[in-house]
């Protein structure tokens, strides 16, 4: 059976917004980092923290398996976004 487009278009948009208000996030979050890093150097602390994104990296992992996303993409997504925070950070500090 042919699934009806204006059907199918009308669930592209819904994923569509989500996808921009993913983005919106990320930036959201992103913003932060300059002043994440201030805090760090001014404290003495090392951008890259393992340990503590480990514990966040296992807190998002129960969060996924609750609500029935795939942990490991969920892993592999943080992953990505600590390396960018790192990369943010760095460039603050210089």
């Amino acid at each position: 059976m042919k699934e009806k487009v204006p059907e199918l278009e009308k669930i592209r948009r819904k994923i569509s917004n989500i996808d921009s208000e993913i983005v919106r996030l990320i930036a959201r979050r992103q913003s932060c980092m300059p002043k994440v890093a201030a805090i760090k150097k001014k404290d003495g602390l090392p951008i890259l923290q393992p340990g503590k994104e480990k514990q966040l990296i296992a807190t998002k992992k129960v969060l996924a398996k609750r609500l029935r996303v795939n942990p490991r993409l969920i892993q592999s997504i943080f992953k990505l976004i600590f390396k960018d925070s790192r990369r943010i950070q760095r460039e603050s500090r210089k």
